[in-house]
């Protein structure tokens, strides 16, 4: 078994990988493609919603404390019996 012809495919696909980072670019810049992908409209939106989501999770969290606070008050009267 000849290892070297293992080596070279392993130097061939070093230079393949290479010459498509150089083609494609490495990454770190960013196209007018991507940028037009996120544009002022879409981060608006996001933002809305993002603003939305947190509203609603304050009502959540204020109605489960005006349940808790009824249950409470409703034991400490002793309509609602817990335990024994």
């Amino acid at each position: 078994m000849d290892w070297s012809k293992f080596a070279d495919f392993g130097n061939k696909a070093q230079n393949i990988f290479q010459m498509g980072k150089e083609a494609f670019g490495d990454g770190n810049e960013s196209t007018d493609a991507e940028k037009s992908l996120f544009g002022n409209k879409e981060k608006e939106e996001i933002a809305a919603l993002e603003l939305q989501l947190t509203e609603e999770k304050k009502k959540q969290q204020t109605t489960l404390m005006y349940v808790i606070g009824a249950l409470i008050v409703l034991m400490f009267t002793g309509i609602l019996k817990i335990g024994k």
